[in-house]
């Protein structure tokens, strides 16, 4: 009777030591996998108007030139727009997240000044900095008399 119960304690330890490796190994599978996935935090895009664009906004989704260089005919600067992503993403994910917020601001094109990955002790992915433009002359400014 003695040699059974010593049997069966034997098999016992060694079904908790393989049930508990399966489970170790599992674990260490789904840590594996986490480790491996992107987590893509929305780009973050910010606006700073330089002057009313004197236009109402258009919708979101509207159909915007970006533009490279500076055009050759008159334009008012109306907004500052500039928009961050993480490192994981490319322009062609911030981008339309910066069009959508240049047509809030009424503006006819967005002129792109700086669109680049960068790591830096400040910021750490893709950066694009653009301004939001409306063809025509500018604006008079009132000017203050003195007396």
């Amino acid at each position: 009777m003695r040699l059974q119960l010593a049997d069966d304690l034997g098999r016992g330890y060694s079904f908790c030591v393989l049930q508990i490796s399966r489970i170790a190994l599992a674990l260490l599978m789904v840590a594996m996998l986490a480790a491996c996935t992107k987590i893509a935090l929305p780009p973050q895009i910010t606006m700073s108007e330089v002057e009313p664009s004197g236009r109402a906004a258009r919708p979101s989704d509207c159909n915007m030139p970006v533009l490279r260089a500076v055009p050759m005919t008159d334009y008012r600067e109306v907004a500052i727009i500039e928009g961050l992503g993480n490192r994981f993403v490319e322009e062609k994910d911030v981008l339309p997240l910066v069009i959508a917020k240049g047509c809030e601001t009424g503006a006819d094109a967005l002129v792109i000044n700086d669109s680049r990955a960068q790591t830096s002790e400040n910021m750490t992915g893709y950066y694009i900095n653009a301004i939001a433009i409306v063809y025509g002359k500018k604006h008079r400014t009132v000017e203050q008399r003195t007396r």
